[in-house]
């Protein structure tokens, strides 16, 4: 999927800059000078320079989208580290929590026991 939207980026990017334009082709023959302006090139590394430019703009893309994505994160990861700094409220705080649960236990066994101490008065 990521060479997939590498492809497209690199044809949106590389295709405007290449210019359209009608090819001729030129016989040469030996030491005749070329009508044109430029270096000749041999087919393999002409061909090896095309590969190399298509990846070098494919490499550009991913970096874009790689860059973007670290941007997306840095956000992302900013916002949860406020939310962490945030101080909690006193009732939602572990501590109050550990003790409202411990005083909340005394108060049923001390109620329990005391129950039970008065049923047992009242069947003597």
């Amino acid at each position: 999927m990521l060479k997939l939207v590498a492809l497209i980026l690199t044809v949106i990017l590389v295709l405007p800059l290449v210019p359209v334009r009608a090819q001729e082709v030129v016989p040469l023959m030996k030491d005749q000078p070329a009508p044109f302006n430029g270096l000749l090139v041999k087919e393999g590394r002409f061909t090896r320079l095309l590969e190399k430019e298509t990846e070098a703009a494919d490499l550009a893309g991913q970096l874009e989208i790689q860059k973007r994505l670290t941007s997306n994160l840095e956000v992302l990861y900013t916002r949860k580290l406020e939310a962490a700094v945030e101080e909690l409220a006193w009732y939602e705080k572990p501590s109050f929590n550990r003790w409202l649960g411990f005083g909340i236990g005394v108060a049923v066994t001390v109620l329990a026991v005391y129950g039970a101490s008065r049923l047992s008065r009242a069947m003597d």
